[in-house]
C-alpha cells in the first residue's frame, strides 16, 4: 500500500512510463531515419507521420504542449504533402 499512486500500483505506473518513453524515442528515431535516406514517398510519409504522432503522444502525456503543437503541425504538413503529391 505504501508508495502506491492513485489509479494504479507502482508496477502499472512504471510500465506506463516505459511505454511513454519508448514512444518518444521511437518517434524521434522515425523522423531522423526519414531524413537520413532518400526514401520513396510512402516510406517517407509513414516515418514522418508515425514519428510525429508518437511524439505528440509523448508530449501530451508529459504535459509539454509546445512540442505537442510542433508535432501536430509537422504531422499535418506531412499528411497534406503526401495527399497533394498523390493526387
Amino acid at each position: 500500500m505504501g508508495g502506491s499512486l492513485p489509479g494504479g500500483d507502482d508496477r502499472e505506473v512504471k510500465e506506463c512510463n516505459l511505454a511513454t518513453e519508448m514512444a518518444g524515442w521511437l518517434g524521434s528515431a522515425a523522423i531522423i531515419v526519414g531524413y537520413a535516406h532518400n526514401w520513396d514517398k510512402l516510406t517517407y510519409f509513414v516515418l514522418n507521420a508515425s514519428g510525429g504522432v508518437a511524439l505528440m503522444g509523448y508530449s501530451f502525456k508529459r504535459k509539454v504542449y509546445q512540442p505537442f503543437l510542433l508535432n501536430a503541425v509537422w504531422t499535418g504538413i506531412s499528411i497534406y504533402r503526401f495527399i497533394s503529391d498523390t493526387i
